[in-house]
């Protein structure tokens, strides 16, 4: 079995949008952080000692929670692409099949948060934080479906050779010091 992160092992071709998938990620992490720097120049540089501002919140502000969660559905769509397709082993596609409902809950809560974000003001949030909590809860789970997922799969594919062993090795150690699939 070849595991080649730049080819899927079969003959299908990855929908469009997962063609490029670092310009996908580039892009809305690029966003996010833009985000974060008219927020944060919002409310320190715009209206400098002005706390009131913080209650009211921003268009920039209210967007990071949604902005985020993209992100992570995004990449975490990748890996499920990728891990579906190591092989035809039915462990790896049901466990490819948890990470895809841990990543439906996140895209609930997502939407929940997203939806608390603009319809309260900002010191009102505070009560419903836990749905934050929540999401990133469920992308950690997620990946840690995926990576686990990912780790048995490089593990069997071992070959005997001492060079392909070590490189293995150390794509399993990357992995697990990432924390990303």
């Amino acid at each position: 079995m070849s595991l080649s992160l730049d080819s899927p092992p079969t003959s299908e071709t990855p929908p469009i949008i997962l063609k490029p998938p670092a310009l996908d990620n580039t892009l809305f992490d690029t966003l996010h952080t833009i985000m974060c720097i008219v927020a944060v120049y919002y409310h320190l540089v715009t209206h400098y000692f002005d706390p009131a501002s913080l209650a009211a919140g921003h268009w920039s502000t209210r967007m990071l929670s949604p902005a985020m969660g993209l992100t992570f559905v995004l990449c975490q769509c990748f890996y499920v692409y990728r891990v579906y397709h190591l092989g035809s082993h039915y462990g790896y596609r049901f466990l490819v099949f948890v990470a895809v409902v841990c990543m439906v809950c996140e895209s609930a809560l997502l939407v929940a948060t997203t939806v608390e974000v603009f319809r309260l003001s900002l010191d009102q949030f505070p009560r419903f934080s836990w749905l934050v909590s929540a999401t990133f809860g469920c992308a950690a789970l997620a990946e840690l479906f995926l990576t686990g997922t990912l780790i048995v799969a490089l593990l069997r594919s071992r070959t005997g050779f001492k060079r392909t062993d070590s490189t293995i090795e150390v794509l399993i150690i990357y992995s697990v010091n990432t924390g990303i699939a």
